[in-house]
């Protein structure tokens, strides 16, 4: 079942007017960030004291050490929740064509946030292959830090543009002092980099493009629903058929989140598909509504 929402949050809704105002409350006690924060500058590591599981490892130079959390995964929300912040603020500047008729899908557009942080953004016909072992891969998006700026390649689906500017974009934000950075994508079109910096930059994109909050308010109104649980009436609404049969279709838990992440039509109504809605691919959405137990 979804999460029951924090009335702090919804405070928040209220004062600031803002649909991206989901940010969770910071946990992070001040004192084991500046702890971090001394380490780093130290070492010259700004990543230092990350672990694989996204929370921190002890600062053991530190005073008093770092104890492990989950802070490394809320400062990435807490920067997407700045960013959401500053476009919806900004939102008659930025798209002064739509004055009231602004959707906040709207704003999740990288170009937009960009523009907004100081860095120059193009499309590109082609940023060239590299080889990565024994595999070629064609090199989706290009970010150099120093000079403030960011090209995407234009010969990808729209999808895949989007989401790589939306990682270089989490660079950015993130990141700031990375220099010359690729992100690559091999020739069958899986991304490639597991590093920590990349995954980083990838949940900062996930988040960016899809948050929370405006995720569960597109599902609800689309599928009238909280969460999609299976039944012979859900089960007719989406797919015309019993619940045996859309078991045997659509048996998998990604199977049918994909199927919900990409219906057009749902309760004999026509719907826009949620993928198209937040200008993703289905597989994304798809993970994206495993992810908030949306299924």
């Amino acid at each position: 079942m979804p999460r029951s929402s924090d009335p702090r949050a919804s405070e928040a809704l209220k004062r600031f007017g803002n649909p991206y105002a989901f940010a969770e409350p910071d946990e992070v006690e001040a004192d084991s960030r500046d702890a971090i924060a001394v380490s780093r500058r130290r070492l010259q590591n700004q990543w230092a004291h990350l672990n694989s599981s996204g929370g921190f490892d002890a600062a053991s130079d530190a005073p008093g050490g770092a104890r492990p959390n989950r802070r490394g995964m809320q400062d990435i929300e807490d920067a997407v929740s700045k960013l959401h912040r500053r476009l919806w603020e900004k939102r008659y500047e930025l798209l002064p064509e739509r004055l009231d008729d602004i959707d906040p899908v709207d704003l999740l557009d990288p170009s937009l946030a960009f523009g907004l942080i100081g860095y120059d953004f193009s499309r590109v016909a082609a940023l060239g292959n590299m080889r990565v072992g024994a595999v070629t891969v064609e090199v989706a998006g290009r970010i150099d830090t120093t000079a403030r700026s960011v090209e995407v390649g234009m010969h990808l689906p729209m999808s895949s543009v989007r989401f790589t500017a939306a990682h270089e974009l989490g660079h950015a934000v993130l990141h700031p002092e990375l220099g010359v950075m690729h992100r690559d994508i091999a020739q069958d079109g899986i991304a490639l980099g597991s590093d920590l910096v990349e995954k980083e930059a990838n949940r900062f994109a996930t988040l960016f493009l899809m948050p929370e909050r405006l995720v569960r308010a597109k599902f609800r109104a689309l599928f009238l629903a909280d969460r999609f649980e299976v039944s012979e009436e859900s089960a007719f609404a989406l797919a015309g058929c019993t619940v045996d049969a859309l078991t045997r279709r659509h048996g998998t838990r990604r199977a049918l989140s994909t199927l919900l992440a990409g219906t057009p039509r749902y309760n004999g109504r026509q719907v826009t598909p949620l993928h198209e809605q937040f200008r993703v691919s289905s597989k994304t959405m798809a993970i994206r509504l495993e992810e908030l137990d949306l299924i």
